[in-house]
């Protein structure tokens, strides 16, 4: 029996490169299906197309055993494909009821007058979180909401527009331990409704939770298919890089020479406060936090692009 989404020997090429070569890739209905594969191995080009950003330069896709033609993201999101992006793509200043319904907002007549049916926009969206068990309410504005619920309201936003296939692009990549239990229920409770979830991200242990197909692209080719349940994350790691995997994570020994920044009591307009470090030469050191915590205002202050700051840096 055929897939509810069937993309046919896809190719794409820029400026004579190869990016995508016949690459076959089906998602059925009430499925998530990864998609992974290091970066530039095609990953966001093939779902560009599917959702109308580029033109493939031949191949076929069918949606429900239909040859379609997607010209364009307008036609794409006509065609029920809608894609969730890494970063947020929700107005911070409207509240989740405006930005679910935005520029599709039902309309009522009174006295032969056209205006916004709020009752229904709020009703419905109050349908959408109830549905998935979400603590927060049709008026909550959005730049009160964690990353997480932000992510929810897009869901809900691609749901309200009768997209029957989503795709998630690094939707983990901001969010806490918790959150990402938040949302793996989410995305649990969409399969119910038969949606066909594309979900693409770097995180295998992840991978193999939520997912219950996993295909692995290596230089714009498909390499193979697997149950996410059943293959290991080795198997899986092999097939991206084309080669056995011996240590994922190899320790080198490196002598560390001498110190060569400092960074003492570093403050910046509120945003940092008392950062301390340093570092030596050879040595590498790792900068983490979620969004917003302060990771690339602390790179612009020690590039000189943001200033003046409190504290010292010694070179």
């Amino acid at each position: 029996m055929a897939s509810f989404l069937e993309m046919r020997k896809i190719t794409k090429s820029f400026s004579g490169n190869v990016v995508l070569n016949n690459v076959d890739f089906c998602v059925d209905k009430g499925q998530v299906h990864a998609l992974v594969g290091e970066n530039g191995a095609g990953k966001s080009t093939l779902m560009k197309i599917l959702s109308g950003l580029y033109p493939p330069d031949s191949g076929e896709i069918f949606i429900d055993g239909k040859k379609v033609s997607i010209a364009g993201p307008k036609q794409a999101q006509e065609l029920g494909i809608a894609m969730i992006y890494q970063d947020i793509c929700l107005f911070p200043d409207l509240n989740i009821g405006e930005n679910i319904f935005i520029r599709r907002e039902p309309i009522q007549k009174t006295a032969g007058i056209n205006h916004i049916d709020w009752d229904k926009v709020y009703s419905q969206t109050k349908e959408y979180l109830d549905y998935f068990s979400l603590k927060i309410t049709p008026h909550t504005q959005v730049n009160t909401l964690s990353i997480a619920q932000q992510k929810f309201v897009e869901i809900i936003k691609a749901l309200s527009q009768k997209a029957g296939i989503l795709i998630m692009d690094e939707p983990t990549a901001a969010l806490t331990e918790f959150e990402v239990e938040l949302l793996f229920n989410v995305i649990k409770d969409t399969k119910k409704l038969g949606v066909a979830i594309i979900y693409i991200s770097h995180r295998l242990d992840e991978i193999k939770r939520i997912a219950d197909t996993v295909t692995i692209i290596r230089d714009g080719e498909v390499i193979d298919s697997y149950d996410a349940r059943g293959v290991s994350i080795n198997t899986i790691l092999k097939a991206m890089v084309g080669k056995e995997i011996e240590d994922r994570y190899p320790k080198l020994k490196i002598k560390m020479g001498k110190e060569i920044l400092r960074v003492q009591s570093l403050g910046y307009s509120g945003l940092l406060k008392d950062i301390n470090f340093s570092v030596r030469k050879g040595e590498i050191l790792g900068i983490t936090g979620l969004s917003g915590s302060g990771r690339t205002m602390l790179a612009k202050v020690l590039f000189g692009i943001e200033g003046p700051y409190d504290g010292q840096i010694y070179l």
